[in-house]
């Protein structure tokens, strides 16, 4: 009997993340905000509710609070790499550019053709003028996904912090 009552908390607890992940997509965060909180007071090491509560409280502009939170979460599943991408952004958020290009390295380690973190870890590199890794890190987004504009843009000012002016077009 316990068992089962076990397993329909489970499923209780994975329906609630995912009526939590579709309110946090569309925008509804205070909502999203109460379902992931009411999964921690049940299950405080609740992966998904402390990596996606660290995301919204990113989004809210809390950083400290969102740091800790997907810290947390990688404590558990240190092999998340949209946790490890999450966490990277929101520490270079906070001006901690190192811990960032560690934890992008980290998720590119298990992720390698993964454009969005490459981009994220060229844009690290270049807000501590680490531009010609920069070049490369966008260079790689790009050979991943040719369309990616916001790497293409980036790759150029960082070829341009290089003193390249005439090597800025993408390619």
């Amino acid at each position: 009997m316990q068992r089962s009552s076990a397993k329909a908390q489970k499923a209780g607890r994975a329906a609630t993340i995912k009526r939590a992940l579709e309110l946090h997509r569309r925008g509804q965060l205070h909502q999203a905000e109460c379902h992931y909180v009411a999964i921690l007071s049940e299950q405080p090491g609740q992966f998904d509710a402390l990596h996606l509560l660290g995301v919204l409280r990113h989004q809210q502009g809390r950083l400290i609070e969102a740091s800790r939170l997907v810290s947390e979460a990688l404590s558990i599943n240190p092999r998340s790499v949209d946790a490890l991408s999450n966490y990277g952004v929101i520490v270079a958020g906070l001006n901690r550019y190192d811990e960032a290009l560690e934890s992008y390295d980290k998720a590119l380690a298990l992720d390698p053709s993964h454009a969005n973190l490459l981009y994220n870890r060229g844009n690290a590199l270049k807000l501590v003028a680490r531009h010609e890794a920069a070049v490369d890190s966008y260079d790689r987004a790009l050979t991943i996904d040719p369309d990616h504009v916001d790497a293409a843009h980036n790759r150029a000012n960082a070829v341009v912090g290089l003193g390249r002016y005439h090597g800025a077009h993408a390619g």
